[in-house]
């Protein structure tokens, strides 16, 4: 009997559930095909498939008692998620994979939650839904630490000084001292980081130690310098401005070369799992066809920095502590009066994980990691 012709190419569809996921399933009349198979091939029932067949090399599954058990580290930040409100997001994994989830309580300073069920699969499930739920709740935690490449050449110090005490002498309405980055604290931004747990801090400190090597490659051996010069705003108003940055926009070799180790960074710290290539777009540092694209630009003045406000620094990486809305100014004189400035020449000597949280003793952000560049 000839297969329907209008079957193949409009089959009729089953709904399928698997795990928390439904999807469709075409159904074909193949009544009339002869499937033939080598003399080295069978055909195998359900019976035949043991325990061994779910096995994943790279998941330790323990017999212990009666049930199959997994110890999965999973940081404790995440927890919380795999709870859910009054425990309903457990109690639907657990119904979804047929596993039991066992995850610490708050006292317990632990980062391991245990799996156990009767059937092995059953463990690879709930821990396969695990993770896609932390890769979802990740979006919801906040930045920690980030990849910097500190601005602190004396003179560039000096000449930024120099330049603040202008600008507050010309006394431009809606600017007051607030305003202005902190001397010390002066830098570019090669991306964000969320490093909540030791693990994921010495994950990502190994990581960039094995791409230092493939850095100084990247940077050909030879020292980033940059000459910090103009006056720039974020917008096309001058009129209603929030930040004003520096830097040295026209240099397509610094653009290029620090690209380029981006590039190499990103990498590696993808390979380890301590940044992602989602979070890596959100924060709009690569290009359409996934290369970096860092924008080395050294803040001057910020409003979330405005007296009065309820901002700091770490505001860039939780949009949620905001509280009140920025009150922009006119920097139409500021661009005009100063739209030139020359703040110095000067290499890039290291590349730091900065914290988000703390400071060292010369006002910059604590170093968790520092990897020095060429000279």
């Amino acid at each position: 009997m000839p297969v329907d012709q209008q079957s193949l190419e409009e089959p009729d569809v089953q709904v399928v559930q698997c795990g928390p996921a439904q999807y469709r399933r075409a159904v074909v009349d193949v009544g009339g095909l002869d499937f033939k198979m080598g003399r080295n091939h069978r055909m195998v029932d359900d019976e035949e498939w043991g325990e061994d067949s779910y096995d994943d090399p790279d998941v330790e599954v323990t017999f212990e008692g009666d049930s199959f058990v997994h110890h999965m580290y999973v940081p404790s930040v995440f927890h919380k998620f795999i709870v859910g409100t009054r425990g309903v997001t457990r109690q639907r994994l657990e119904i979804d994979s047929g596993a039991s989830i066992q995850v610490p309580d708050r006292e317990t300073a632990s980062d391991t939650i245990v799996l156990k069920a009767r059937e092995k699969q059953a463990v690879y499930s709930a821990r396969a839904q695990i993770e896609l739920l932390i890769e979802k709740e990740e979006d919801k935690l906040d930045y920690t630490h980030f990849l910097s490449i500190p601005l602190n050449d004396p003179q560039f110090h000096k000449n930024v000084e120099d330049w603040k005490s202008e600008v507050m002498e010309a006394g431009y309405g809606g600017i007051d001292g607030s305003l202005f980055m902190q001397i010390p604290r002066l830098h570019f931004t090669i991306c964000m980081l969320k490093l909540h747990t030791d693990a994921q801090m010495q994950s990502a400190i190994s990581a960039l130690k094995e791409a230092s090597a493939s850095v100084l490659k990247a940077l050909k051996g030879q020292p980033l310098t940059c000459s910090m010069r103009g006056l720039h705003i974020m917008n096309d108003d001058p009129r209603e401005v929030d930040v004003v940055f520096t830097g040295d926009l026209k240099n397509s070799d610094l653009t290029l070369r620090a690209n380029a180790m981006a590039d190499v960074i990103f990498d590696f710290l993808k390979k380890s799992s301590c940044l992602s290539e989602a979070s890596l777009n959100k924060q709009r540092v690569l290009t359409t066809t996934g290369n970096a694209e860092v924008k080395l630009h050294c803040t001057l003045m910020n409003t979330k920095y405005r007296r009065g406000q309820v901002h700091d620094h770490s505001d860039s990486a939780n949009p949620r502590r905001r509280f009140q809305p920025r009150e922009p100014f006119d920097a139409s004189n500021l661009l005009k009066e100063f739209g030139q400035a020359e703040f110095g020449t000067f290499p890039l000597s290291e590349l730091h994980v900065s914290s988000l949280s703390s400071f060292r003793g010369d006002g910059y952000y604590s170093p968790a990691f520092v990897l020095p560049l060429p000279r």
